[in-house]
């Protein structure tokens, strides 16, 4: 993990994350002060050792296979939790059998609306940004977002149990 630059701690850590899509150009941070937003997730989904939060409104195909790519290859098997608005219901049991407990926002319920990305690793690393877990944010869009420590990662707990309160457990 890397840390933020200036206090040398983990709590303050704040990373610029950016994805440009397949084809973009030369144009590229990575190597220049950002990380690229979908490596540091999978890094991420890899090396968790004990739990994996994630808030994505869609995730299609593509996004189920990554995921399951990223956790499949941690030997530490974290528990891991995602909410969603929507996601193909054909492949719930492929989510199932990769451990990870499915929510779906139920909006009668929650009366509010779900547009956050994020994930949460271990409740000490988080990533905010606009990375649905669709094959076109996945591969064919310009995304970014931000790598946080603790201290926001703690915050951004409470906005997910809250999430999970207004969900419906799906698997």
């Amino acid at each position: 993990m890397a840390m933020s630059k200036g206090t040398g701690n983990e709590h303050d850590l704040v990373e610029f994350l950016v994805d440009f899509p397949e084809g973009y150009g030369s144009v590229s941070f990575v190597g220049r002060g950002a990380l690229s937003y979908s490596e540091s997730v999978r890094r991420l989904l890899m090396s968790a050792r004990r739990v994996v939060r994630i808030a994505v409104p869609f995730v299609d195909d593509c996004g189920i296979d990554f995921l399951i790519d990223g956790l499949s290859a941690n030997t530490n098997r974290p528990s891991v939790e995602m909410v969603v608005r929507s996601i193909p219901e054909w492949r719930t049991d492929d989510v199932k059998k990769a451990g990870i407990r499915l929510y779906v926002l139920n909006e009668d319920r929650s009366r509010w609306g779900f547009h956050a990305k994020y994930f949460i690793f271990d409740d000490e690393t988080a990533i905010i940004g606009s990375e649905n877990l669709v094959d076109r944010n996945l591969r064919r869009s310009l995304e970014i977002g931000v790598m946080v420590g603790s201290k926001i990662s703690n915050q951004l707990l409470v906005v997910h149990k809250n999430l999970i309160a207004v969900s419906i457990k799906v698997v």
